[in-house]
């Protein structure tokens, strides 16, 4: 009990002489959160184990293609893992991927689980879920990939994604974004 009772103080001496706080790269992250928000977006967030329909389909990526392999995307092996895929979503992917990629779709494969390789799946389910409107929408979150660990590259890194619908809105509003983003972050000119 007196261990117990010299090892409590000692606990709370240290945590008063080194307070906790956030890493430097999750304040930067925070911080970005905080800028673009205040640009009018607002934050959605998505699960990273996915499905290959959500990560690849959606986005008109054959199921053939290299990016699908086992050495650029980590594959969920757990049988118990489900991701929520609606039936219209199944049905329309199916057909552009039959009729205008011209392959025999499986949706065996679509519903695989994996881990996201980018936020883009987050992308995809916000605007089938906010159907059509007007909205901005931005992802900031954790990806993953398996690659060979050094001072530029991860197995994961943190994505920013943001989409903005409208019925007016063009390539200087784009420019518009990226020049104010850039400025408020102290980036620079944007070129």
């Amino acid at each position: 009990l007196h261990s117990l009772r010299r090892r409590q103080r000692q606990m709370c001496i240290r945590d008063s002489l080194y307070p906790k706080r956030k890493h430097p790269y999750i304040q930067f992250l925070n911080y970005v959160r905080y800028v673009i928000s205040n640009m009018g977006f607002k934050e959605f967030k998505g699960p990273h184990v996915e499905s290959e329909l959500w990560n690849f389909d959606v986005l008109f990526v054959p199921q053939y293609h290299p990016s699908r392999r086992p050495t650029d995307v980590y594959f969920v092996k757990n049988e118990d893992v489900y991701v929520d895929v609606p039936e219209d979503v199944l049905a329309r992917v199916k057909v552009i991927h039959e009729r205008i990629l011209r392959y025999r779709w499986d949706k065996t494969k679509a519903l695989r689980p994996i881990l996201r390789t980018h936020t883009t799946p987050v992308s995809m389910r916000t605007i089938y879920k906010l159907k059509e409107g007007e909205y901005m929408v931005f992802s900031l979150d954790r990806v993953f990939r398996p690659d060979t660990p050094d001072s530029t590259h991860l197995m994961e890194f943190h994505q920013l994604e943001g989409i903005i619908v409208g019925k007016n809105v063009r390539f200087k509003h784009l420019l518009g974004f990226f020049k104010e983003f850039a400025k408020r972050l102290g980036l620079g000119d944007v070129k």
